[in-house]
C-alpha cells in the first residue's frame, strides 16, 4: 500500500516526474547487447535525465531504463580510488584513476537554411539532370529550428568545464548569439576550407576540415547543433586521463558489399571509407557509431588527411553529397584512432527523436 501512496503523492506533487518514470518503465532505453556501463555512470540514480538528441529519425526504446544514471562533475584535482571491476561476462574493466586536466574544445557545424542569400547561392549550384540522390540537397537537411541555442545552453549547464566552443558556419551568424562571448568563436568556412572548394553545401566536406580551426585544442568533441546534454557530464566521460578518446559504438553495422543504388549518402561515404581503411590497414571496418557526440584528436585527423590527400581532394570538389564522399570525422577518424591505439570503444545512452515525424 505504501508504494501506491508514494506513487499517488508523486503524481499529485510532481506529475512530470511521475509520467517520465512511467514511460521509461514502459519503454526503457536500449543500451544494446552485453553492455558494461562506464564507471562514472555507475553513480547516481535511475531517475536522472539522459542525453537527448533531436534528429530526423526515431529509434524504439527497448530495455534497461533503470541503468540510466547521472554523472557528477569533478574538479581537475580530484584523484579517484583505483579499482578493477569484474564484469558479468568474466572480463575486466579498469577504472581511470586520474581526472582529465588537458583542455577539451567543442566544435559545432551550423547553417540557417531559411536565409534568402543562402537559398539563392545553394540554388545556383544545385545539380541539373544529375543522378545525385535528391535527399542530398533536400531543404530539410539545412533547416534550423534554433537547436544550437539550446545545445549551447546545455553545455553551459552540464559541461561548463569545456575550454572553448567553435561554431563553423558559411559566414552566417545566429541572430541571438553573443559574438563577443570570450568562450565562443564563429569560424567561417573560408578559414578552414580552401577557396577552390567553396562554396560547399556538403557536410562531409565541412567535417573533413574541422581540425584546421585556428587555435583548436588537440582534444575536441564534434557535435551537430541538435545534440543536447541533459545531465552533468565529466571530461573523463569522453577521454581518459592519458588523452585516449572514448568512442561510442552502436549495434548498427555498415552494410556489406560495394556501393549500390539503395545506399544512402552516408552509406556511400562509409563504404568508400571502409575500402580505404582496408587497403591501408588490412582491417574491415563495419561498425557504426552513435549519432551523438564525437570525441576527436586533431593529430589523428591531420594524419588521415595527409595519408589520403588525393581522396580528400576528390571529395571536397563535391558541392553536395556524392558517391565519392568519405565519412571522415565520424567513421574514419574513429576506426583509425582505434587501430592506432588512440581510442577505446564504449557505449553511451541517448534518446533519438524525430522532430519531423507526425507520430
Amino acid at each position: 500500500m505504501n508504494a501506491y501512496v508514494r506513487k499517488l503523492n508523486k503524481l499529485v506533487k510532481k506529475p512530470s516526474v511521475f509520467f517520465r518514470d512511467y514511460f521509461l518503465k514502459m519503454a526503457p532505453i536500449n543500451y544494446g547487447e552485453n553492455i558494461e556501463l562506464l564507471e562514472v555512470e555507475k553513480k547516481g540514480s535511475a531517475s536522472q535525465p539522459i542525453l537527448v538528441e533531436a534528429k530526423k529519425s526515431t529509434s524504439r526504446l527497448t530495455s534497461e531504463a533503470k541503468k540510466v544514471i547521472s554523472v557528477k562533475t569533478k574538479s581537475s584535482n580530484t584523484v579517484k580510488k583505483p579499482a578493477i571491476n569484474k564484469t558479468s561476462d568474466n572480463t575486466f574493466s579498469i577504472e581511470d584513476i586520474y581526472s582529465v586536466t588537458f583542455p577539451i574544445d567543442i566544435v559545432y557545424t551550423w547553417v540557417d537554411g531559411d536565409d534568402i542569400d543562402f537559398i539563392k547561392e545553394k540554388n545556383k549550384y544545385l545539380p541539373q539532370g544529375s543522378e545525385i540522390k535528391p535527399e542530398t540537397f533536400d531543404s530539410a537537411r539545412f533547416a534550423s529550428r534554433n537547436e544550437l541555442l539550446y545545445s549551447l545552453r546545455s553545455v553551459e549547464q552540464y559541461a561548463n568545464w569545456v575550454n572553448h566552443i567553435y561554431i563553423v558556419t558559411n559566414g552566417q551568424v545566429p541572430y541571438w548569439l553573443n559574438i563577443n562571448h570570450p568562450k565562443v568563436t564563429l569560424v567561417p568556412h573560408k578559414d578552414i576550407i580552401d577557396q577552390q572548394y567553396l562554396p560547399t553545401f556538403n557536410s562531409h566536406v565541412i567535417e573533413s576540415c574541422l581540425h584546421k580551426i585556428p587555435n583548436l585544442s588537440e582534444h575536441y568533441i564534434y557535435l551537430n547543433d541538435d545534440v543536447f546534454f541533459t545531465r552533468p557530464m565529466d571530461p573523463n566521460y569522453f577521454y581518459t586521463s592519458g588523452g585516449i578518446s572514448k568512442l561510442f559504438i552502436t549495434n548498427a553495422l555498415l552494410a556489406d558489399g560495394p556501393q549500390n543504388a539503395q545506399d544512402t549518402p552516408t552509406q556511400l561515404a562509409g563504404k568508400n571509407s571502409r575500402k580505404l581503411i582496408f587497403n591501408n590497414f588490412d582491417f574491415i571496418a563495419n561498425r557504426m557509431f552513435a549519432h551523438t557526440f564525437h570525441p576527436q584528436k586533431k593529430s589523428i585527423q591531420s594524419f588521415i588527411e595527409e595519408k589520403f590527400h588525393e581522396e580528400f581532394d576528390l571529395m571536397r570538389k563535391n558541392k553536395f553529397r556524392n558517391d565519392t564522399d568519405l565519412l571522415s570525422a565520424t567513421f574514419m577518424n574513429h576506426h583509425i584512432s582505434l587501430l592506432l591505439g588512440k581510442a577505446i570503444a564504449t557505449r553511451t545512452p541517448c534518446f533519438y527523436f524525430n522532430v519531423r515525424s507526425a507520430s
